[in-house]
């Protein structure tokens, strides 16, 4: 973004969303597809009835690979960006990115760490480089950016209400955990009152 911004689904490589209860499904996007020539597709379902979530991966047109994820081997949700420059240019701030491809992607992670993704959203991206990036950079005054970040969003609080995992790592895995010795709940070691029942507690 230089100093005015608009947004436009058109700028955005998007999975196929759709519901087919009792299942959700997430495949790859059709103008995904084409750049590809079909050489790579992901289709994703989420079975409420079942309680799992069954990928399908087919590579190089004939290569296939399935696997079938269980929500209660699931840890949790990892929702990511990236971003690639795609212009750079000088601004207030000296020389930088002017513009920038957007990459909001979709994980889950099981108990063991490992990582399996389920899709991701890229779209046209908006740097703000004001009226030094106009001037001396040669942007332009408006820019207009995808709406991968409102979808990418959208869909992840989506799985997040299917499946019952939190977004990101629960943060009390990575220190040193007590019980509480009033509601018996775990809370970390250092913590001098509980954060469910509000009890004072000695560090």
């Amino acid at each position: 973004m230089s100093l005015f911004t608009g947004h436009s689904s058109l700028l955005t490589l998007r999975p196929r969303v759709r519901e087919e209860p009792p299942l959700l499904v997430i495949t790859t996007g059709f103008l995904s597809m084409c750049l590809t020539l079909g050489c790579k597709r992901r289709r994703v379902e989420l079975d409420t009835l079942r309680k799992e979530i069954r990928l399908k991966n087919r590579y190089m047109w004939f290569v296939s690979q399935e696997e079938t994820l269980p929500f209660d081997t699931l840890s949790h949700l990892e929702y990511t960006y990236d971003s690639l420059p795609t212009s750079i240019g000088f601004s207030a701030a000296g020389l930088g990115r002017q513009d920038e491809i957007d990459i909001f992607t979709i994980s889950v992670v099981n108990h063991d760490g490992r990582e399996f993704k389920l899709c991701s959203y890229r779209g046209e991206g908006a740097v703000c480089t004001g009226w030094t990036g106009v001037l001396l950079g040669d942007d332009s005054i408006l820019d207009v950016s995808g709406t991968q970040e409102g979808e990418s969003r959208q869909l992840v609080n989506m799985i997040k209400a299917i499946t019952g995992l939190p977004i990101g790592k629960p943060l009390l895995e990575d220190i040193p955990k007590k019980k509480c010795p009033y509601c018996d709940r775990e809370v970390a070691e250092f913590a001098v009152k509980c954060i469910y029942c509000g009890k004072k507690l000695t560090p």
